[in-house]
């Protein structure tokens, strides 16, 4: 599968010169990598702690962060939409927290929680 050529795919792009465009594409790529990809987080970053060129390297390491945020975010949303119902500012308080810490505190809070907001005050 994908997960035997990752290293390669990555290889070839490390000699390239990003610019904007390009991050937003391999931000893309990585995304449906995990997605469809059948290739974990974990197995992805070790990939991408291989990269050659420390240029590169830190662009995806800062890609694969995004994509884990985004994917913690994701999860929390869905969890909590479904046990208890989200609003708005419910949804905005997820999306604009960036610590990935206090994402999988309000992960972990779910599990035992009776209503978000024991889960949400965790974001703020």
């Amino acid at each position: 599968g994908l997960k035997k050529h990752i290293g390669e795919i990555l290889e070839g792009i490390a000699e390239k010169v990003l610019d904007e465009e390009s991050r937003s594409f391999l931000e893309a790529l990585f995304q449906y990598i995990l997605n469809e990809g059948r290739i974990d987080e974990e197995s992805l970053n070790r990939e991408l702690e291989r990269a050659e060129f420390k240029e590169q390297k830190e662009v995806y390491m800062t890609i694969g962060e995004k994509i884990i945020k985004r994917s913690k975010q994701e999860d929390l949303i869905r969890l909590l939409d479904k046990k208890f119902s989200l609003t708005e500012e419910d949804l905005e308080t997820i999306k604009n927290t960036m610590d990935v810490n206090k994402l999988d505190a309000a992960i972990d809070a779910f599990v035992f929680a009776e209503t978000k907001e024991e889960v949400l005050k965790l974001l703020r």
